[in-house]
């Protein structure tokens, strides 16, 4: 007589056998523990026959396999049944990042300022970086311009030489340091906002300094 095993623990289907001949009663077969003479459903995929409340009944089963938290964390089945029932997700979700903090925004807002103080402007037709070495030098020329005005100064725009006379020369350091000082002051502005709560996002602060960054936007 064939015979059915099943789990003392879960129920699921083990394996099939024969069952031994009683010798005291001729015709008579012993059925062991946890096994019975009724064959269990075939199981498909991700299925499990299982022996419950004295009968057979197929059981999602997907252990060994990794679903979902709905928060994104990655688990790994390992019991019979729906995960779905448990919250779980077959496939990954896709779970917003959380929103930035106070300081992560202002950080951006500081190294967004920078760069585009350091990207420069166009100063009357010349594209003039605004890094600290290009302000030393672009001062330093203001100051000889000042001590002789009737000097002429090359100036390496990046693009190429231009000359300029004292009176520009002094303009340019002059106009620099107005472009250099309205991106303080934009900052400024920005981090206040941002420590209101009426600047959220990144995007808030890329549109603070969109008009600064115009001249360079590639580079800034």
């Amino acid at each position: 007589m064939d015979i059915y095993y099943f789990s003392a623990v879960t129920g699921e289907y083990l394996g099939h056998g024969q069952a031994d001949a009683d010798p005291l009663e001729k015709g008579r077969f012993l059925v062991p523990a946890n096994a019975v003479t009724v064959a269990p459903p075939d199981a498909g995929p991700d299925e499990a026959s299982v022996f419950v409340d004295g009968q057979w009944s197929l059981v999602a089963d997907y252990r060994g396999q990794t679903w979902f938290s709905k928060d994104g964390k990655a688990v790994e089945v390992e019991t019979l049944g729906d995960p779905g029932e448990l919250g779980l997700l077959a496939e990954e979700p896709i779970v917003p990042a959380p929103p930035p903090t106070a300081d992560e925004l202002a950080a951006y807002a500081r190294n967004l300022s920078w760069r585009i103080r350091v990207a420069g402007t166009d100063i009357n037709g010349v594209q003039v970086r605004c890094d600290d070495g290009a302000i030393a030098l672009i001062n330093g020329m203001a100051m000889l311009a000042q001590q002789d005005e009737v000097r002429t100064f090359n100036f390496d725009a990046g693009d190429g030489m231009v000359s300029l006379t004292a009176a520009e020369a002094i303009a340019l350091a002059t106009a620099v340091g107005a472009f250099v000082q309205s991106t303080f002051d934009r900052r400024a502005t920005v981090l206040a906002a941002i420590a209101d709560g009426s600047v959220t996002d990144a995007a808030a602060i890329d549109d603070a300094f969109a008009d600064l960054a115009a001249a360079w936007p590639s580079q800034a």
